[in-house]
């Protein structure tokens, strides 16, 4: 019944804000609340039952099919996608054990959506593999799932390298994050591997082919320090930006059909389980006060935007 509650709630959002949204997104990484959320209990609302979490990404792919599905039939203006997080995954090794383990890594993060929106059915390697854990798919669920949609929303932060591991819970995989020996890790213990996102956009190609993608969210917490009148000289951050945004020009070049890209994020906020320790703004905000502070990136990032260009 969600599904139909979120394809009803999509209708009075489109009927209320039709008139002023160019763009739409049904979800933003669905698998945070289905198998981060319900399976693995990481975030709310934290049940650690795989097999609640594969139907509550079933689910949720179910209410973005249906919500297209209102979006069209009303006729509303604008563009319809959805925002998947795609992040870089690749073997560790050349060992057969290695390569599969990456292979169900990777169905099991990003084609668990990618292929019922886009292809119109599930990856088959990963579904044998859950077996009674699968989600419960009823008939018609792919062709209401697989809908037409206008772009591809992705949000990117780091690469892993995949290895077989005997305790690596159900998939059986290990995941070690790769990063940059000059760049070491962000604030919240991710690694910095620019190359990734170039990686991902062209391997996400071979899925929906010439369909417009647009970057939602790429950015990176470090321990900033602010001086005495709250400014902060956040060069690590800047280079972050700079290398990741070589990265996608060189992706246009070579083909990619990239249209936007939006930074996360424009001020310090709260970080789901990490509360208001991390900090991602390119505005350093007194959570004290409410006091907001455009940091060193913020004026470098606005000159990249005016100039449409690098000026580092």
């Amino acid at each position: 019944d969600c599904a139909d509650w979120f394809a009803d709630y999509a209708r009075v959002v489109f009927d209320r804000l039709g008139d002023r949204v160019a763009m739409w997104a049904t979800h933003n990484e669905p698998i945070v609340p289905s198998l981060v959320g319900y399976g693995s209990g990481v975030f709310a609302p934290g049940l650690a039952d795989s097999t609640a979490g594969y139907q509550a990404a079933h689910t949720l792919n179910l209410a973005h099919g249906k919500a297209v599905q209102v979006f069209r039939q009303g006729a509303y203006r604008g563009k319809i996608g959805i925002v998947l997080d795609l992040h870089n995954l690749i073997p560790a090794s050349d060992s057969e054990a290695d390569r599969l383990a990456c292979q169900r890594a990777l169905e099991n993060a990003q084609s668990i959506f990618l292929d019922p929106i886009f292809n119109g059915r599930y990856p088959a390697y990963l579904m044998e593999w859950l077996g009674p854990t699968a989600p419960r798919i009823q008939a018609g669920d792919l062709e209401l799932i697989h809908q037409p949609l206008d772009f591809l929303g992705m949000n990117y932060y780091f690469t892993s390298a995949v290895s077989h591991s005997p305790h690596g819970g159900l998939l059986k995989v290990d995941q070690k994050m790769l990063t940059l020996p000059s760049m070491g890790h962000t604030d919240v213990g991710w690694g910095i591997y620019p190359s990734g996102i170039r990686s991902v956009l062209h391997r996400v190609k071979t899925v929906i082919g010439s369909l417009p993608v647009y970057i939602t969210e790429n950015g990176t917490a470090v321990p900033d320090q602010a001086d005495a009148a709250g400014f902060v000289e956040d060069r690590a951050r800047i280079n972050y930006l700079r290398l990741h945004l070589i990265e996608l020009h060189k992706a246009i070049e070579e083909g990619v059909n990239l249209k936007g890209y939006f930074l996360w994020s424009l001020m310090d906020n709260f970080e789901w389980a990490s509360g208001f320790r991390p900090r991602f703004g390119i505005i350093r905000v007194d959570y004290a006060t409410q006091k907001r502070t455009p940091k060193l990136s913020a004026r470098w990032y606005g000159d990249v935007a005016a100039n449409n260009r690098l000026t580092e």
